[in-house]
């Protein structure tokens, strides 16, 4: 398993950019979550939209969102997504699916990435959304 470089991943005000990973399929989500953690960011969890709407509504900013499309429940990821772009526009969402990228994933993502993940590829991708200049 590749283990992520840590660069700098502090937000405004010295603390880690937060990275809210919403993954259905546990192995999955631990890989990714664990490679982040890694890579000095501060990582939450959920197994579904109704967890991740949760920890959402906590009053800690969400910098990133990465979500799976295909979900179990009656929300899938497109809907998280539009969600959250629409509550918090600042926070930087990526969209991955083993399915071809949905038609308007590009009016809600800053990216789209196929799985099984690029960890590298992810993790940069993550780097640079959240470096501050």
């Amino acid at each position: 398993m590749m283990m992520a470089k840590k660069l700098s991943t502090r937000a405004e005000g010295g603390s880690p950019a937060t990275v809210l990973v919403v993954e259905d399929e546990p192995l999955l989500r631990y890989a990714l979550a664990s490679e982040l953690d890694a890579a000095g960011f501060q990582v939450l969890e959920a197994g579904d939209t109704a967890e991740a709407e949760t920890l959402l509504s906590k009053d800690a900013p969400v910098d990133v969102l990465i979500t799976d499309v295909q979900m179990p429940g009656p929300r899938d990821g497109m809907v998280l997504a539009k969600a959250v772009r629409a509550q918090w526009p600042e926070t930087k969402v990526i969209v991955a699916s083993g399915r071809p990228p949905p038609a308007c994933v590009s009016r809600v993502a800053d990216a789209f990435y196929g799985k099984p993940y690029d960890l590298d590829r992810v993790i940069g991708h993550v780097q640079a959304l959240t470096r501050r200049s």
